[in-house]
């Protein structure tokens, strides 16, 4: 298993703050790849159904506090 923690500059984002209850889309993925490209693993936070970390839709949401 792993973790993650993240702190996320709010004007990279292009805010200057960011307001309580906001619903976001957040995934936190890593590839673990070897010589065998068979044999790539993905690791997310959200429930992805394919080793794809660009499926947005399938993001997980977050509410912001």
């Amino acid at each position: 298993s792993w973790t993650v923690e993240a702190k996320i500059p709010v004007d990279i984002l292009g805010f200057d703050r960011i307001t309580a209850y906001q619903r976001w889309k957040l995934s936190f993925c890593r590839y673990d790849r070897n010589r065998n490209p068979e044999a790539c693993v993905l690791s997310s936070t959200s429930p992805l159904s394919e080793v794809d970390f660009h499926r947005i839709h399938e993001w997980s949401d977050i509410l912001t506090f």
